[in-house]
This record gives C-alpha cells, sequence and structure tokens, in this order.
C-alpha cells in the first residue's frame, strides 16, 4: 500500500475516532485523487485543517480541497431538501416507504453534511412503483429510469431511487415493512441493528456486482459506534440468520484494523488478502468502477472473453424483465426487449459499452475480484 493510501485511512480514522490527524509529508496530489475516488473529499480536507501548517496542502491543490469541501456541504443542504420534498410526495400518495442508507446514517457522523451520497434511496411496496410513475409522469417530476422493480427520479438536482424491494441479495429482508417500526403514518424504519445490517448486506451486493467503496465501511463503523452498548454476538447472530456471516466477520476485522473500530477482530487478514481488499475498497472508488464495469458474475474463470461480451448484450429473461417494465407486463414482447437491449448498448450507452469492451481485453482486475468474494463467501449470482 502507498504512503498516501495509508495516510488517506489514517485520516479516515482520526475522524471517526475525534483524534486529533497526525501532518505527514505526502503528494497531496495523489491524496486529493484517492479522497476524491472514494467521494471523501469533503472528510480529508476537513481533518488536514487540523495538522500543523507545515503538513498542510498549498497552492492549487490547497484550493482543489476547499473547493470540495465547500461543494460537500452544498449538496447536503440540496440531499436534505430533497429528502424532505420526497417525503411529501410518497405521503400525499399515501405509500408506505422506508428510507435507507444515507438519510439515516449521516446522523451518526460526527458532522452529518460530510456524509455524502450521489442518490436517496427509499424502498416501496412492489405494487406502489407504477402508481408512483404514473403520479411522477402526472406532476413533471423528471424520470431519469423505470425498471420493473425501480424508478429513478430527478428531485432539487437530487436523485432518488424507488425500490420496490430491499436492494440486498439476502430474504432476510423479503418482508421488509414487517421488521420494520412504524415512525408515521407511512413512513417506516429499520432498528439500529438491522440498518447495520442492511448497509453490510447491501454492500455485499456491490461487491457482487462491480464493487463497493470504503465509505461504506465508514458507515459501518460509525452505526456500530452509534448504538449503545453495542452487542457485538447479536449483530453476528443477525448476520448469520441473514446467510452473510463470513463477510461480516472480515469487513468488521478489517474497519478494526484501519479504523480501530470498536469490536473484536473475528478472523485474521493476511497480507495478499489485505492487498485484495485495498484494491477493491480503494482503488475501486464508491462502487468500484475505477477498476472494473463488469459484473464480477460475468468473470467466472470459465467464462472466455466472447462469452462475457455475448452474456452481457444478450442477459437472460429475468434480467431483461427487471430491466423493460413492458416484457415484464407482457412476455410476447421478448423480441423487442432484446432489440431494446442492443440499442441501449450501443447507442445509449454507449460510452460505458467501450470500457466493457476495453476491461474484457485487458481482463482488468477480475482475480482480485473473485479472489475477495471467495474469501468473504458472497454469491455472485
Amino acid at each position: 500500500m502507498t504512503l498516501e493510501k495509508e495516510y488517506f485511512i489514517s485520516l479516515l480514522s482520526s475522524y471517526v475516532n475525534r483524534t486529533s490527524p497526525k501532518g505527514e509529508a505526502v503528494d497531496f496530489g495523489e491524496l486529493f485523487r484517492i479522497a476524491q475516488t472514494n467521494d471523501l473529499g469533503g472528510i480529508i480536507a476537513t481533518q488536514l485543517k487540523k495538522v500543523d501548517s507545515q503538513f498542510q496542502p498549498y497552492g492549487d491543490i490547497k484550493s482543489h480541497f476547499n473547493q470540495v469541501l465547500g461543494y460537500t456541504v452544498k449538496n447536503s443542504a440540496l440531499r436534505e431538501t430533497a429528502y424532505i420534498l420526497t417525503k411529501q410526495f410518497l405521503n400525499t400518495l399515501e405509500v408506505k416507504h422506508i428510507f435507507v442508507k444515507g438519510v439515516h446514517i449521516k446522523d451518526y457522523y460526527p458532522d452529518p453534511e460530510m456524509r455524502t451520497s450521489g442518490d436517496i434511496d427509499v424502498i416501496v411496496e412492489p405494487a406502489s412503483i407504477e402508481k408512483l410513475h404514473k403520479a411522477a409522469k402526472e406532476q413533471g417530476i423528471k424520470i431519469t429510469n423505470y425498471v420493473s422493480n425501480m424508478l429513478s427520479l430527478k428531485i432539487n438536482t437530487v436523485d432518488l431511487e424507488i425500490h420496490a424491494d430491499a436492494d440486498v441479495k439476502t430474504d432476510y429482508f423479503d418482508s421488509i415493512f414487517e421488521i420494520a417500526e412504524k415512525v408515521g403514518e407511512f413512513e417506516y424504519r429499520l432498528n439500529e441493528y438491522d440498518e447495520l445490517l442492511y448497509v453490510l448486506c447491501h454492500l455485499a451486493k456491490h461487491l457482487a456486482y462491480t464493487g463497493a467503496g470504503i465509505r461504506m465501511l465508514l458507515d459501518i463503523d460509525l452505526c456500530i459506534r452509534g448504538i449503545d452498548s453495542f452487542s457485538l454476538d447479536k449483530f453476528i447472530a443477525l448476520c448469520d440468520k441473514a446467510g452473510v456471516r463470513k463477510t461480516a466477520e472480515v469487513l468488521l476485522s478489517l474497519c478494526n484494523i484501519w479504523f480501530n473500530t470498536p469490536v473484536a477482530r473475528l478472523c485474521e487478514i493476511d497480507g495478499e488478502l489485505i492487498n485484495n481488499l485495498v484494491y477493491v475498497f480503494i482503488d475501486g472508488g464508491s462502487f468500484g468502477y475505477e477498476i472494473s464495469n463488469i459484473p464480477t458474475k460475468y468473470l467466472n474463470e470459465n467464462n472466455s472473453k466472447a462469452k462475457v461480451l455475448f452474456k452481457m448484450a444478450f442477459p437472460d429473461k429475468r434480467h431483461l424483465k427487471l430491466l423493460y417494465p413492458y416484457y415484464n407486463s407482457h412476455p410476447f414482447l421478448y423480441p423487442i426487449a432484446r432489440i431494446n437491449r442492443l440499442y441501449d448498448g450501443l447507442f445509449k450507452r454507449k460510452n460505458q459499452t467501450k470500457k466493457v469492451i476495453n476491461e474484457i481485453n485487458n481482463n482488468s482486475g477480475s482475480q482480485e475480484r473473485l479472489e475477495l468474494l471467495k474469501e468473504l463467501e458472497i454469491n455472485q449470482e
């Protein structure tokens, strides 16, 4: 691990532990790149202001850090307004809903505005998706995407993702409204332990897709610190029930190593594993796209380059039904959905398609990702 990556982790650790960060002579340009790649520039800028002046960035780099800090605060205010508007939208339509991840997790942060996020995530019952889609069109709300199990809107310049399922790879949350607590006429919320479990399961889902960033580990750390008299045994029992015990053991141990998270190390993390963890959680950026745009499930060593490309261009029927609601409702439109997928790949998402082809040719990062999923016992499907 480079000095800049080590210092990056050190600054994050000082932030969650609320301790004075140490100064370090590093390449601040590289530190800025790492911080921005992981959408954590605001926290890093905040911590750098606390070190001795001789170890602070200067010139253009200092200006860049200050700008990022300003943007982070501004974007937090935009998300807060979008959150309020979203609640009004859902309550007016009398739709049961559960906000997950950033909306609540930010309150665990020493400075809530430092918890960055690209969107707001909310879960509704499947029958409500089409109702919300129709209402958004009638109210002139910008619709950025609509698939069978998710509706994406733009509210106050902020992306809103409305999910018709729990959006995780475990059946523990299949009946999420039954295990959530009612906190309003139509609003529900997970309890602290289930909220932490959801964060971990959602992280595992992203690892099985293209990757997950260190910000998600920060969320885990701060959720744990935010629970009074946190019981590791209780949480591991929940992880066992959800089928993510091994994932939890490794990631909680990693949090302890990197952030001094107040939990016991549940497993040993050797040199090769730590290298893979650094590669995925730091080099990959917030969602892994810095190292790959190819879902991990296609990277099986038995799949040739041509087979990977074919599977992405021609996904199975289940995936097509998720992508195109009209095919989900009318199975006879299968040929149209196939053409639609090819058109999207060649024109609407052509830049991503170019990246995928380049990655397939270079076989970039596939081995490290596959090894990490195996170590964490995460199902690729």
